[in-house]
């Protein structure tokens, strides 16, 4: 006898009920599929269980799917609520293991890092005698975990993203250059890197001049923090201001824009209004990065009980902040971004409402990798923008460049476009504005010029 895709033979020989379900329906779940015991080890019972529960498992389906209501005191429902329990216990006992573990490393790690500090300033302080430093030194990568090591890293105020970056950064110059004391690392040798960087790829594809030159900038950095500890002699500061690369393309042409036309295409798309029940967060996302020009984490890292709201203008708005360790770009990116009317059209109140008792994300199935919000909805958003529109380089990010270079064709003043935007620009502070004229002023332009009549 066949047995039906949902019923499964246990190791123990007894029957189980196993139904996925499905990926619209995941936010209301702390799990992926329906389990159950079937309590038997004969096939026909089984199969007949089995198909009772399938019957109200499509129910129940329907009944979420469609806002209707749902029977608390139903088999499944209890099944998902012990489920809950069983998955929220688990959580709990593994954070309160994790903390004991991390409290535990980071006494340990301290420990350690203090007597390194000691031993450093023991073998590389300058002798009583007025001798010179060894000329062997500490080597490059002993110094790059000092510069990584919290304490450091807190005293620069350095950000996720920065030290992401500036590890890629010195990972590759020690392969290029060799692991050699510190003290015989000159300007030649940032030189060397310079001009082999570009050589090593990532994939197919070649590494950008501005990600080069941002792996130069923090060559420099490290150099300098070397120098300012002054401890470190023999080791001269190197200048790789002379050692950029240039663009061959203009700053408007390196990155496409999303056509006004490709953006209709992307809207009447299958794919499109199937992720608005399949994948809400992927749809919202897009819906949000078309009608704000906001950057992917800015959009990502929204907390919906704290960071949409109405504010004294009476107007909805997008808070973006760093509040309860979020991070932005830059000081400019702190900003509040008036929310455009057609995203209330499309319904995102009630999306965010409905966000509001389950995360403080405003996307919160979408995992937190190396510290971003974005990482993994976003490659959904790119996935379906590439293959609506064709790849080319257009992707969420576009949509950024869309925003700006319709306010720019419209001759908004460049002051309010970077309001907007979050660009640095010197021209406009909340003295010439007040906060509620402001919004009401942003608000005004954007309307006037981001229009797509979808």
């Amino acid at each position: 006898m066949k047995l039906p895709a949902y019923v499964h033979l246990s190791r123990h020989n007894v029957y189980v009920f196993r139904r996925r379900i499905p990926s619209y329906l995941l936010h209301y779940f702390k799990t992926n599929e329906l389990r159950v015991s079937l309590a038997t080890k004969c096939i026909k019972d089984a199969t007949a269980r089995a198909r009772i529960l399938a019957r109200d498992s499509d129910i129940f389906f329907y009944s979420l799917e469609h806002n209707m209501p749902i029977d608390n005191k139903s088999p499944l429902m209890q099944l998902i609520e012990n489920k809950k329990k069983d998955i929220y216990r688990q959580e709990k006992i593994e954070q309160l293991e994790n903390m004991l573990l991390e409290s535990a490393y980071m006494r340990t790690q301290q420990a350690k890092q203090h007597e390194r500090d000691i031993e450093n300033i023991k073998t590389f302080m300058p002798s009583k005698s007025g001798a010179d430093t060894p000329a062997s030194g500490p080597k490059i990568s002993e110094l790059i975990d000092v510069f990584f090591s919290p304490v450091e890293v807190a005293k620069r105020g350095n950000k996720a993203a920065t030290i992401r970056k500036d590890k890629d950064a010195l990972t590759y110059f020690v392969e290029i250059v060799g692991d050699k004391p510190i003290s015989q690392v000159v300007q030649s040798d940032a030189s060397y890197f310079s001009d082999l960087i570009p050589l090593y790829k990532r994939g197919d594809s070649p590494r950008a001049p501005n990600t080069i030159n941002n792996y130069l900038g923090s060559i420099s950095k490290f150099s300098a923090w070397v120098v300012s500890k002054g401890i470190y002699s023999g080791h001269s500061l190197i200048d790789c201001s002379k050692l950029r690369h240039s663009n061959k393309k203009a700053a408007k042409d390196q990155r496409k824009m999303i056509d006004v036309s490709e953006i209709r295409q992307i809207f009447e798309s299958e794919q499109f209004k199937k992720a608005k029940m399949r994948d809400p967060e992927k749809y919202w996302l897009i819906c949000i990065a078309i009608y704000s020009g906001m950057r992917l984490e800015e959009i990502t890292q929204l907390n919906p009980n704290t960071d949409f709201y109405k504010d004294e203008s009476g107007l909805f708005v997008f808070d973006l902040n760093e509040n309860d360790g979020k991070t932005l770009k830059n000081l400019p990116s702190v900003r509040k971004v008036p929310v455009h009317d057609r995203l209330i059209e499309l319904g995102l109140v009630a999306y965010v409402d409905s966000q509001k008792t389950k995360s403080d994300r405003l996307f919160p199935n979408s995992k937190v990798r190396d510290g971003r919000t974005g990482k993994n909805v976003g490659k959904r958003a790119n996935y379906l923008i590439s293959k609506v529109v064709g790849g080319d380089g257009k992707s969420l990010h576009s949509f950024r460049h869309t925003f700006a270079t319709l306010l720019k064709r419209a001759k908004v003043e460049e002051a309010i476009a970077a309001a907007i935007l979050g660009h640095a620009h010197g021209k406009i502070t909340y003295e010439r504005y007040g906060k509620s004229y402001l919004t009401e002023l942003l608000h005004e332009e954007m309307h006037k010029h981001i229009k797509f009549d979808i």
